[in-house]
């Protein structure tokens, strides 16, 4: 209640001053934006358009306008046209570009001109997180690979020791570049960061178990994180392939019956894990002495 009246009070002052301030822009501009906030958006929309015919190059004021086009009247070219113009007013108005790609990717669906705004702002934004954004972008939404990780590049050259590029790049070298050296640089290089999260561990295994075939240095990750695992009780769901992993590494590549029954046993706690059910059978059957 009492932000009400005091909002009507703000109103009411706005008004007055609209008639008798030395610089009748600003107060229009300031009555918008009590009618915004009051939800009058029309009455917004008026003091907001008469706010910019006497001073069409106020940067705040064209983006504020901008948002309730986009908002409120769902008047989206107009808006573009308005987030233009507090761009070009003030070009270090990063919130314009924010808003602008917003409306490109969220409501227009058209995300490539979404991050192209982006990519404008870093001429005037060189930002760590600004960069991370349009690597994602083009990794997620996109989908072009090569440009996700010229970015995701540029992030690390601002800080080397950022996990979400670094973690991002080991990702696209396994999964989409197949070129699983530099992956397991990445992921080198992450531990250099984080040396305390076992899903780096379990990454780095998987390399050496699935493509680099080194199963000595995949029992080797595989166990640290087993052992980070079980030093902070932690409940991963990546747990049961981990297990199993190890169970197909001593039971395959080492000779080692033994570890490998513990490995599956501890696969199947982690869910119904059918797999590792049929290879702990067939170990039981050949080894009985371990369930005597």
């Amino acid at each position: 209640m009492k932000y009400k009246q005091d909002l009507e009070h703000a109103i009411a002052y706005f008004e007055k001053s609209v008639h008798l301030s030395s610089n009748p822009s600003t107060a229009l501009a300031n009555l918008a934006d009590a009618y915004v906030r009051d939800d009058r958006m029309d009455e917004a929309k008026e003091a907001y358009e008469k706010s910019l015919a006497l001073d069409a190059n106020n940067s705040l004021v064209n983006h504020n306008y901008a948002h309730i086009l986009r908002h409120h009247f769902e008047a989206y070219e107009d808006a573009i046209v308005y987030y233009q113009k507090a761009i070009e007013c003030d070009p270090y108005s990063l919130v314009s570009y924010q808003g602008l790609r917003s409306l490109y990717a969220y409501d227009l669906h058209d995300p490539r001109r979404g991050v192209e705004v982006l990519v404008e702002a870093l001429s005037y934004f060189k930002q760590e997180g600004l960069l991370l954004e349009i690597a994602n972008i083009y990794d997620f939404e996109l989908n072009e690979y090569e440009e996700a990780t010229h970015y995701y590049e540029c992030v690390l050259s601002m800080n080397p020791n950022n996990l979400l590029a670094l973690n991002a790049l080991a990702y696209l070298n396994v999964e989409i570049f197949k070129n699983y050296l530099s992956a397991l640089d990445y992921y080198l290089r992450v531990l250099e960061v984080d040396n305390h999260t076992p899903s780096t561990y379990v990454n780095i295994g998987h390399l050496y178990f699935y493509h680099l075939a080194d199963y000595k240095e995949a029992k080797h990750y595989y166990l640290k994180a087993d052992e980070l695992i079980r030093q902070r009780q932690l409940s991963v769901k990546y747990a049961g392939e981990l297990y199993y992993n190890l169970g197909i590494l001593y039971e395959n590549y080492l000779g080692d019956d033994y570890h490998a029954i513990e490995a599956y046993e501890k696969a199947v706690s982690y869910g119904q894990d059918k797999n590792s059910e049929k290879k702990l059978l067939r170990l039981y059957e050949k080894t009985p002495q371990r369930i005597q």
